[in-house]
């Protein structure tokens, strides 16, 4: 891999990046259209869009006229960098010193922009690597790509489909009961019937009924089954 040097990137771009990677997360199909990145950042429509022009002339982002706003290669690996560093941090401050969720968070955002990438290595390697931080989202390896761009929701998926679980969007009772069926980021299953109300998996050879409305809630990716 080439070298980049992040320590170009100002703490506003970094934030535009991270928004820009999180709607997509959350669904959003790229390019990212500017009235939504403008909402989310809580700022006017001609203040994104000065900004977006700029990092398009660095080369972080690619500007589709009316359309909106998509990661370059380079956008896309320094946002994953910036996102790794952050849900590295929440999950040592949830798991290893007991801060809040609310705490842990807002600290993780300041460490991300400071963090050196040995630091983040020590620490994931520390922390025993981990996939998912302490909310259910993945954490980001730099060096695979597009791991951050939208994924499918459950309920979308077609009967006889295998997919592995990447993000849970419940909340924390909801949660407990999809651990108690073996269900949460990382579980492999594939999707048995489709109903107007349900949707019917099956994981580990144990099938599950889930209502349409906690399939929306759970975010997975496709993978061909080696069965």
């Amino acid at each position: 891999m080439e070298d980049i040097n992040f320590e170009v990137l100002s703490e506003s771009e970094e934030m535009y990046l991270v928004t820009i990677a999180r709607l997509l997360e959350d669904g959003i199909s790229s390019p990212v259209p500017l009235s939504s990145l403008a909402r989310e950042m809580d700022i006017l429509p001609v203040s994104a869009n000065q900004m977006i022009r700029k990092m398009a002339d660095e080369g972080l982002v690619e500007y589709i006229p009316y359309k909106g706003v998509e990661l370059t290669k380079l956008g896309d690996l320094s946002v994953r960098r910036i996102i790794r560093h952050r849900r590295l941090w929440e999950i040592f401050l949830v798991e290893k010193l007991g801060l809040s969720f609310t705490e842990a968070e807002e600290l993780a955002c300041k460490m991300e922009h400071i963090t050196p990438d040995y630091i983040s290595s020590r620490l994931s390697e520390f922390l025993g690597s981990p996939e998912f931080d302490t909310f259910g989202n993945p954490v980001p390896t730099v060096e695979d790509e597009g791991n951050l761009q939208a994924q499918i929701r459950l309920s979308e998926i077609e009967p006889g489909e295998f997919v592995s679980i990447v993000q849970l969007r419940t909340d924390s009772a909801m949660r407990s009961f999809l651990a108690s069926e073996g269900v949460g980021p990382g579980t492999k299953l594939q999707t048995i019937g489709a109903g107007s109300q349900n949707i019917v998996i099956e994981v580990n050879d144990h099938i599950i009924k889930l209502s349409r409305s906690i399939a929306d809630s759970i975010l997975v990716k496709k993978f061909l089954s080696t069965k």
